[in-house]
């Protein structure tokens, strides 16, 4: 019964995308930071490795067959950047002195204007915005510092910090963690995202799916529920 209930009270676009089939009476816009807020700025990384105080270590290392394969093994075990980073320097300390260059090259970011242009539209209408992603704290500090004026748009930014040993999407503690930080009703939650599997784990909190597949696609979806 409870499924034949639901057929009639949401809609389903894509194996990704849930949302209800009416509008919620007030509805709260959650959305992930990288790939949907934010875009690599290649030029910018560039420019930001050039920076670094030992780049010729770097290169030397990418021909060392032990810190290729402890790369890979932490990069694939790894879901937060900022975590693999700060991983691998304190595996390979002579590395020490790039800290700040290597989360800087990670961080060289640039947004991705029409979801800003939507961010900035649902601000000023006085919806309850919030970003839930897998950025690291130092890198949310770095983030913050670059684009204070689209930050200050959300009422509430969770990422992942090394205080709960970088809790992440998609695990399940990381969506608890996120709910009971904000004290949110996940039944009002519309949560946009690039990751098809983050989205899976937001459906089993009861919250409504956007999938973001690229950069114009969210737009009407969401216009349609306010």
């Amino acid at each position: 019964m409870m499924l034949f209930k639901n057929l009639f009270t949401r809609k389903i676009t894509g194996s990704s995308t849930c949302l209800p089939a009416q509008k919620l009476d007030d509805p709260v816009f959650v959305f992930d930071l990288h790939g949907v807020l934010f875009k690599l700025d290649k030029r910018q990384v560039i420019k930001e490795f050039l920076k670094a105080p030992a780049k010729k270590n770097i290169f030397l290392l990418c021909f060392n067959p032990y810190f290729l394969y402890t790369a890979a093994r932490l990069w694939f075990s790894t879901p937060v950047l900022e975590q693999f980073i700060l991983s691998m320097m304190d595996k390979f300390t002579f590395l020490s002195p790039n800290r700040e260059a290597a989360l800087q090259v990670a961080n060289a970011l640039q947004p991705i204007k029409p979801t800003i242009k939507l961010i900035q539209k649902l601000h000023k209408q006085g919806y309850d915005l919030y970003i839930f992603s897998n950025i690291g704290k130092y890198s949310l500090d770095i983030i913050g510092q670059k684009f204070p004026e689209v930050l200050s748009l959300f009422k509430g930014i969770l990422g992942s910090t090394p205080d709960d040993n970088y809790i992440a999407k998609p695990e399940h503690k990381a969506f608890i963690k996120f709910l009971h930080t904000f004290d949110l009703k996940q039944e009002h939650i519309i949560f946009v995202d690039d990751k098809p599997t983050n989205l899976s784990i937001a459906r089993t909190f009861q919250m409504h799916t956007i999938h973001f597949s690229n950069e114009n696609s969210i737009a009407k979806q969401i216009n349609q529920q306010i």
